[in-house]
């Protein structure tokens, strides 16, 4: 899956791509069960919101320029927009992780923008 991820706002560096076999993340109901003193139980069903996603990408190092860009990303900006198979995502980068043959980037959905 093609990842692109961008600055929330213009900026000529702000921008990686890569590729990246990862899937895009568990989806989960904000749910609860809870054990009530007559012995039933109480359901307290949330639904699902896109914001409660992690994302995290390994993908193999492009370049030691390319994580560079990909470390200002995360030292710079509090948002981002994230652009994989499913959708485009407002997303605070949270943590990247650059090595010589494998890199990791880890996003946290804030919002679904399309």
């Amino acid at each position: 899956m093609k990842v692109s991820i961008t600055a929330s706002t213009y900026d000529i560096n702000g921008v990686v791509e890569f590729d990246s076999s990862d899937d895009t993340g568990e989806r989960r109901r904000r749910f609860n069960k809870v054990q009530v003193l007559d012995g039933g139980i109480a359901v307290n069903d949330r639904g699902y919101n896109d914001g409660d996603r992690e994302l995290t990408f390994t993908f193999n190092t492009i370049s030691l320029a390319h994580n560079a860009l990909c470390n200002r990303l995360v030292e710079l900006y509090d948002t981002v927009t994230v652009s994989i198979d499913d959708g485009a995502y407002s997303a605070a980068p949270l943590a990247f992780t650059g090595g010589e043959d494998e890199s990791t980037f880890t996003l946290s959905i804030l919002a679904k923008l399309s």
